[in-house]
């Protein structure tokens, strides 16, 4: 017969489980009941940075709490690296979406970028070079310019 693994109970009163627990999981009696000052001065930042990753920031503190710190410092990170509207429409397709996971918005945000750095030719001048024999072709139809003496 099979040997089922149950909890183990030592003298002390410690009890073990056998099953690895959850390390993200907190209880309800364990979470602070204010906010941390910090984590409010983030959040406050985010929402400088746009409506949407305000948003966002406030659904992830509300699903990990004190653990979604790193998480909302990620976001403020891409703010600065993609700048507040690409990260500002990232956000609220999440948000649309349903989906409060930093994840989500780090690839979509390097997923848009790889998009648009594909569809977009890599430019080797500036807008106003003309090449020589582009230069030589609008001034005259002929090859030669000649001057003109009055």
């Amino acid at each position: 017969m099979a040997e089922i693994a149950t909890r183990r109970t030592f003298p002390a009163g410690i009890s073990i489980s056998p099953w690895p627990s959850p390390s993200y999981r907190i209880r309800d009696e364990d979470r602070p009941r204010r906010t941390p000052p910090q984590l409010l001065q983030l959040l406050a930042r985010a929402h400088k940075a746009g409506t949407s990753i305000g948003a966002f920031c406030d659904a992830i503190h509300a699903r990990q709490g004190e653990l979604g710190i790193r998480r909302i410092q990620g976001m403020l990170s891409l703010t600065k690296q993609y700048g507040n509207a690409t990260c500002d429409q990232a956000c609220a397709a999440a948000l649309e979406l349903g989906v409060s996971e930093y994840q989500f918005v780090r690839r979509y945000l390097e997923r848009s970028q790889q998009a648009g750095a594909a569809e977009a030719p890599r430019q080797t001048r500036c807008a106003g070079h003309r090449s020589r024999s582009a230069r030589n072709a609008a001034k005259t139809p002929g090859r030669h310019v000649t001057k003109l003496q009055l």
